[in-house]
């Protein structure tokens, strides 16, 4: 198995309230058809700790505790 470090515009895009764009869809597919692990850096989560937007910021970080 293979760990994927992704960025945080990438868990924000993921995570957010609007439609994952068809490049994003495509790339999590092949991860996870290919067995790899996705892992989540501690300064990506400290920065949408940081984010303003609080609506954002509370629903991206419920969904990373999923």
């Amino acid at each position: 198995m293979t760990r994927i470090l992704v960025d945080t515009n990438i868990l924000i895009d993921r995570e957010d309230l609007k439609e994952v764009s068809e490049g994003l869809q495509e790339l999590l597919k092949i991860l996870n058809e290919t067995n790899n692990k996705i892992v989540i850096h501690p300064l990506s989560l400290e920065e949408i700790k940081n984010d303003k937007n609080a609506e954002r910021r509370d629903i991206v970080l419920s969904k990373l505790k999923s």
